[in-house]
């Protein structure tokens, strides 16, 4: 397996964040859910991110989130 993004979560919604869209790690993708839905600073508690991963076997490359 290897890491294809950040699964980003919020008020029962959820935003996909490939790795070619930020540059960096976890905070760089917290930040980028934050501006996404305009997060309110009392609020950035309740936001979650996940990494998500791709499996690849035989060649074929299945996702796993």
């Amino acid at each position: 397996m290897r890491l294809a993004g950040w699964i980003a979560f919020y008020n029962n919604d959820r935003l996909e964040i490939p790795l070619d869209i930020i540059e960096g790690g976890i905070y760089e993708a917290k930040l980028h859910a934050i501006d996404w839905w305009r997060v309110p600073k009392s609020k950035q508690g309740l936001l979650a991110i996940e990494p998500a991963y791709e499996e690849v076997n035989d060649g074929s490359i299945e996702t796993h989130q």
